[in-house]
């Protein structure tokens, strides 16, 4: 079975599935032989196996017990999983994982629809608890992005009553779109007058009536004007990585690049 391509893969996954589970001693083996597990393979012709020889740190062999036994030395630590099952590590070469795992750690809805009443009971529920609070913005995270086309009840519900002097910020599931009230926007200096001052080219990024009156709807890099609100120490990016590491293993990724870690800078 040609296993090439997946060996590394496999390997990197290996560490941090077997970690919860094994000793340090079985894990520091110079040669194991995990097995008792359902290995996913990816080949077609033989997707599952179950057990696999570890030598250092390369992978010598895979398939049933009795055929990888043959190819270990006697010193080989054996390692029973007690069938659980095991998978490569997968890579994901484009993933916000830092922002992701700080919402984690915050007020989120994580994509759960709601209708306006119900969101608004849940953001005066944060509001209370203070969990959303990023310097003195109240940020919810993970918000079905269907509750746009209700921008006129969303208005109503968070421009009034204890909403009047508090700024929200709703952003979207999708990372790329948002909504924030007037309290907020004031801040932020998103008015009729700096609507009226952009470009053709960055109009696209804010929502506005025919009066060029803005609805607190933004996208994209529209957003950013409300961002630069938010205090530099708003974010701890030691804790919002290790949240995104945990997240991200629990689906089987254990690589991953950050498009944004180059701008993080700014913020620190």
């Amino acid at each position: 079975m040609n296993l090439r391509f997946l060996l590394p893969l496999l390997l990197t996954y290996f560490t941090s599935f077997l970690a919860g589970a094994q000793s340090d001693a079985s894990l520091s083996a110079p040669e194991k032989i995990v097995y008792n597990a359902k290995i996913f393979t990816a080949n077609r012709t033989q997707p599952f196996a179950e057990a696999v020889l570890i030598r250092g740190k390369k992978i010598i062999a895979v398939g049933n017990l009795e055929e990888v036994k043959k190819q270990a030395s006697k010193q080989v630590v054996l390692i029973d999983m007690h069938g659980g099952f095991i998978m490569p590590g997968m890579i994901d070469s484009h993933t916000h994982a830092i922002d992701g795992g700080d919402g984690l750690l915050r007020a989120n809805l994580f994509d759960e629809a709601a209708t306006v009443d119900e969101l608004a009971q849940y953001v005066l529920l944060v509001k209370n608890n203070k969990q959303g609070m990023m310097g003195d913005f109240l940020v919810i995270d993970g918000v079905n992005i269907g509750i746009w086309s209700k921008l006129d009840e969303i208005q109503q519900a968070f421009n009034t009553g204890e909403f009047i002097q508090q700024p929200v910020w709703l952003r979207g599931s999708d990372g790329h779109t948002s909504w924030v009230n007037k309290a907020a926007m004031q801040r932020a200096g998103i008015t009729r007058e700096f609507i009226q001052s952009l470009s053709e080219n960055e109009l696209k990024f804010y929502g506005f009536d025919a009066n060029k009156e803005p609805n607190g709807f933004m996208s994209e890099s529209g957003q950013d004007k409300v961002y630069n609100m938010i205090p530099a120490n708003a974010t701890d990016y030691d804790k919002s990585a290790l949240k995104a590491m945990e997240y991200n293993n629990g689906y089987g990724i254990t690589a991953w690049l950050d498009p944004s870690t180059g701008s993080t800078t700014k913020k620190t």
